[in-house]
């Protein structure tokens, strides 16, 4: 009982699935604050928060399967995975937070074949992620760290958010 306010706000912070944004290394527009003083500073520590969040990527998954991945971003990935599963993970605040798919993929770098056609029930693992990827049996497990976000924490400290995702 005590996760299911995590999972509703892992939900809510992640229920915002925009591809494009959660794939970006820096924003288009980054900058300062665009708020009044007293808006930065009331959400300078919600901000700097979500900032440290954002730097790890996990997702547990269960259901039949096999396969291993690694992500060295999407340019320097390989994975090779057959399964049928239901999972729910932290991928940044853009990113799908849920998967639920019966499928087979492979990929070598940017280059990937699936047997799925919605390929929006799968996680979306952003491009400059670097992460292992595992399903083994009836776990089906990724973990990742960022690089982006962790410039995007450290530089957001003075408040300047160059992924332009501060509220």
């Amino acid at each position: 009982m005590r996760l299911l306010p995590a999972a509703v706000l892992l939900l809510v912070l992640a229920g915002c699935h925009a591809p494009e944004k959660s794939d970006a290394f820096f924003a288009d527009d980054p900058g300062w604050s665009k708020r009044g003083a007293g808006a930065t500073i009331g959400l300078y520590l919600p901000n700097r928060l979500i900032d440290l969040v954002d730097i790890v990527h996990v997702g547990y998954g269960v259901g039949p399967g096999i396969g291993l991945g690694v992500h060295f971003t999407r340019y320097g990935r390989l994975l090779a995975v057959v399964g049928v599963d239901v999972g729910i993970g932290w991928f940044g605040r853009y990113a799908r937070p849920y998967q639920c798919a019966v499928y087979t993929r492979a990929a070598v770098g940017p280059k990937e074949a699936v047997t799925l056609r919605d390929r929006n029930r799968f996680w979306h693992v952003p491009q400059w992620d670097i992460g292992l990827y595992a399903h083994f049996l009836i776990v089906q497990e990724y973990l990742g760290i960022a690089p982006e976000e962790n410039v995007d924490f450290v530089v957001g400290l003075s408040t300047f958010d160059l992924k332009d995702d501060d509220w």
